[in-house]
Formats: C-alpha cells, structure tokens, sequence
C-alpha cells in the first residue's frame, strides 16, 4: 500500500508483470499485501486476472479483513485463514531465542494479538515500544478530554500513516478494559498498565467499554470501505466515555 491504499496503478504494473515468462523459475509468484486496503476499481482491476491468471503465475493476497474485499473477490479465491499464534507458544520462543524475562516475553506475547513477527520486532526495540506506549497515553489523553480536544485529536490521527494500526492497539485496549470491569479474571493483556485498566473500568464500566469497543470495530470497518477518516474518526470520538 501506498498512503495506506492500494491503487489501481499498482495493479496494473503486476499484470503487466506476471504477464511476462518467467526467466528462472517455472512460476512468477505475486504476493499483495494487505488487499484489503486496496481500493475498489483496484480490485476491479484485478477480477479478470484472477479468474484467468497466465499459466506461469501464482497470485497470493492476504488480508486482515476478508469482509472488506469484494464478494467476487473472494468467491475467485482459495481462502486461507491463518490462526493467531497461541501465546503460550511465542512467549516460550521469546525466552528461548531472545532470552528474556517471564515478564517481559508474558507481556509481549499478550499484546503482539498472536503475532510472533511482531513481539520479535519489538525486543530491544526502544523507539517501537516508546512509539506503542504513546499510542496508549494518547487514548487517556482523549478520554480525559472535552469534545473539542477529542476533535483535535481525531484530526491529528486522520494525518497519520499509522491510523489503523493505532486503531487496533486501542481496540486491544479496550478489550482489557472490558474484561477488568467484567471481573473476569482472566489477565489482561497490557498487564504493564494494570492500575490505569482499572481505573478506567472503573470509571467506564462494562456497557460503556462494550461501546467503545463497538465503535473502533465500526471505524476501523469504515476506514478500510473508503469512508472520510476524519469525518469517520469524530464520530467515533462521540462514543468513547469520558473520564
């Protein structure tokens, strides 16, 4: 993607690309990333292709949301679902191959959502969990704000090149959030800031986090149509509670 899309362009060059023989291998393998956020005349684009791709090539698209790609789209495709990685699991490879803490791989097995690429990433990454932390401290910034602060904010996101993925950190967030308010007992998976957790349940409560989880889900779901991420981001602004 490019600017967080995936345009028609690019599609393009691949078709002229995959169009050719291959020079050393039997196949030309193309992998687009993310395809769900490739616009709509881009998937378009793409349709003839994957109902009669040349010979030589092997198409692979992955996607975070396959309800966000066109339904002829995904009726010319072989799906895949790719499971999140238990934590247990990353938490023990982190231990054995980073040699860290139990606390430290226990937290970052929790908040890399099943992904090991992302935990690795992350040890001995300073500037990445600082960047992590501030996404964190934007949102209590935001809740303890007035409508108009909240505004501001929304419009310092939308210019962003990272909004989804702030996004999904915050969704995480609020999902912590909802267990502790539940009392569910189960350990959150931002254990590193249990005392601000519990402050928010408390303040919020489970109907309130239910909302606000609703409404990033709903965001995040109207960012990858195309929706106005402003526009989009104000109004999911309305629905997270104030502290």
């Amino acid at each position: 993607p490019e600017n967080e899309r995936i345009r028609i362009e690019t599609i393009r060059d691949l078709q002229n690309t995959i169009s050719l023989r291959p020079f050393e291998s039997p196949f030309r393998v193309a992998i687009i990333h993310r395809f769900h956020l490739a616009t709509e005349p881009a998937m378009d684009s793409l349709l003839k292709t994957l109902e009669e791709p040349p010979s030589q090539s092997k198409l692979i698209l992955t996607a975070d949301i396959t309800g966000s790609l066109l339904s002829t789209i995904v009726s010319r495709c072989q799906g895949i679902t790719l499971r999140p990685v238990p934590a247990p699991l990353i938490e023990a490879a982190l231990v054995e191959h980073e040699s860290l803490s139990g606390a430290e791989a226990l937290l970052l097995a929790h908040l890399c959502g099943g992904r090991p690429g992302w935990a690795f990433r992350m040890v001995n990454n300073a500037e990445g969990w600082a960047g992590y932390q501030a996404v964190i401290d934007l949102l209590m910034n935001v809740l303890q704000g007035n409508r108009s602060h909240r505004f501001a904010i929304a419009d310092e996101i939308a210019k962003r090149d990272d909004t989804r993925e702030l996004l999904e950190i915050w969704q995480s967030w609020w999902r912590d959030v909802l267990l502790v308010a539940a009392g569910s007992g189960i350990t959150p998976n931002h254990s590193d800031r249990v005392e601000e957790l519990q402050i928010v349940a408390e303040n919020a409560g489970v109907e309130a986090a239910q909302r606000a989880l609703h409404a990033i889900r709903n965001t995040l779901h109207y960012l990858s149509r195309n929706a106005n991420q402003r526009l989009t981001l104000e109004v999911m602004m309305m629905e997270l509670p104030y502290l």
